[in-house]
């Protein structure tokens, strides 16, 4: 027989291509048409297979294909003398986004920064490979950090800039000519801090006064602070609660050389002490910059 004719492509989706073709003139009574042979090869996609069937009809969909591929497709003819030449037509399955990024896992977690891997999502076919990855971090129940993203073409990134003691929520989409896959995600915590960013004004006085330090998460807020002075002629010491930056340091001798520590503590620990040196007078005052009576 004569090949098929009119070969063409009525739908081409992700995964399926449906052709029609129109019936070749039979020679005569004795070698009718009998059927086809469709078959469908891929190109340049080593992942993807080929396949054929034998069918009556003029037309058939072809199913279970790879997207971003493209296929030769073949059909034939068939009587008693044997197969037609082909008929064929080239064709691309749809674009589809690609499936998220594999194995997403915390490497490293600071105090200021977080460093994430993860695995390469496998690409359907040539005409859709991976282009790049977006990756997205958003913080949880902390309205001081704010979030961010970018696109990169690593499997990997270190997120900088965060804000300790506060949990964030990392977002990985692969990204290809069809747009974003769904995120691969993996929550983490930035580390307690233990040395906060004092800053601390004292006077020339018993009274001691400072500023509250920063908190930085919600996860390891100011707990208390310590106050030490020490004297030359023996030490005292005290406790304080939370909301407490002033403290009267009492029965000190006057004409007498002190050294005042003051420490803040939160659950990673204490913070770097803060160390003045300072005089009484025979008044009973002292001489401090920043700290007054």
């Amino acid at each position: 027989l004569e090949p098929p004719k009119g070969i063409v492509v009525d739908e081409a989706h992700t995964t399926s291509i449906k052709v029609t073709w129109s019936r070749p003139v039979a020679y005569g009574a004795l070698c009718p048409l009998d059927n086809y042979n469709i078959s469908w090869t891929p190109i340049d996609n080593s992942d993807a297979e080929g396949g054929s069937t034998v069918i009556q009809d003029e037309n058939h969909e072809i199913r279970d294909l790879i997207p971003c591929t493209n296929y030769s497709i073949n059909v034939q003819a068939i009587n008693i003398a044997g197969s037609s030449n082909a008929a064929t037509v080239n064709v691309s399955t749809q674009n589809e986004v690609l499936e998220p990024p594999k194995g997403i896992v915390v490497d490293e977690a600071h105090t200021t920064s977080i460093k994430v891997t993860w695995s390469r999502p496998v690409a359907y076919g040539a005409l859709c490979p991976l282009d790049n990855y977006n990756i997205s971090w958003t913080p949880i129940d902390n309205s001081d950090a704010e979030g961010g993203s970018t696109v990169i073409q690593d499997e990997n990134h270190e997120i900088r800039d965060l804000i300790p003691c506060t949990n964030y929520s990392i977002n990985v989409q692969a990204i290809n000519i069809a747009g974003s896959s769904n995120a691969a995600t993996v929550n983490v915590s930035t580390q307690n801090e233990g040395d906060f960013n004092e800053n601390e004004t004292q006077t020339t006085s018993i009274k001691v006064t400072w500023s509250r330090p920063t908190e930085h998460g919600p996860l390891c807020p100011l707990e208390k602070y310590n106050i030490l002075w020490v004297p030359n002629d023996g030490e005292g010491s005290a406790e304080l609660g939370p909301k407490e930056e002033v403290y009267n340091i009492t029965n000190l001798v006057p004409c007498t050389a002190y050294t005042i520590h003051i420490q803040a503590l939160n659950t990673a620990g204490s913070s770097i002490t803060t160390i003045t040196d300072v005089q009484t007078v025979t008044e009973n005052k002292l001489f401090l910059k920043g700290i007054f009576a």
